[in-house]
């Protein structure tokens, strides 16, 4: 493969980690219009729960971007006091104007009291596999299956015990799940 191949490879790939990567910081900031821009307007995408008797992936429809974006999004931030998510070792190829990743991610989440329901830390690894287009020079998803491969969910102590109080609480955080975070103010203009 010739330098400027090689160079081409590359290019495509970073873009494909920087649409890996604004995936997670939409889901943390609750931001449908970076959410959308990930995807291609018909991209599908799902998620694979578990098996069933026969071993057989049990598939849910998570429908388009826009529809994830306007459901899923809302919910998050209803049900999660905050979201970190995280993306590990991935996996691209790529072939022409179409490409193929696999990469992990963890994604802890502090679960808001509910009812009876106490406050928990909701830790969660698992997998995207993401079928990539290049369409109008940019790299966007076409496909996504959502694989959890587990979860671990701890109950979270008391707001007043000693435990507690070393961690933020929403309210006094730096952290905003909205365009009022830092990180939208330290790129404005940029």
């Amino acid at each position: 493969m010739n330098v400027d191949k090689r160079l081409q490879l590359l290019l495509d790939k970073t873009e494909i980690c920087e649409t890996l990567d604004r995936w997670c910081m939409a889901l943390d900031r609750l931001d449908g219009e970076r959410l959308i821009s990930c995807f291609h307007p018909d991209a599908r995408i799902e998620q694979w729960t578990s098996r069933d008797a026969s071993g057989a992936p049990i598939v849910v429809q998570l429908g388009g971007p826009a529809e994830l974006a306007a459901r899923a999004l809302p919910k998050t931030g209803e049900y999660f006091e905050l979201t970190h998510y995280f993306i590990g070792s991935t996996r691209i190829e790529v072939k022409g104007d179409r490409a193929r990743s696999e990469c992990y991610f963890l994604g802890p989440k502090v679960y808001r009291e509910r009812g009876s329901d106490p406050r928990q830390l909701r830790f969660a690894g698992g997998r995207y596999l993401d079928d990539f287009e290049l369409r109008n020079e940019q790299w966007r998803i076409s496909r996504r299956i959502v694989i959890t491969d587990w979860a671990v969910h701890v109950p979270l102590p008391d707001r007043d015990t000693a435990a507690f109080k070393v961690m933020p609480t929403a309210e006094s955080a730096i952290l905003r799940r909205d365009r009022t975070d830092p990180s939208f103010q330290f790129w404005s203009g940029w």
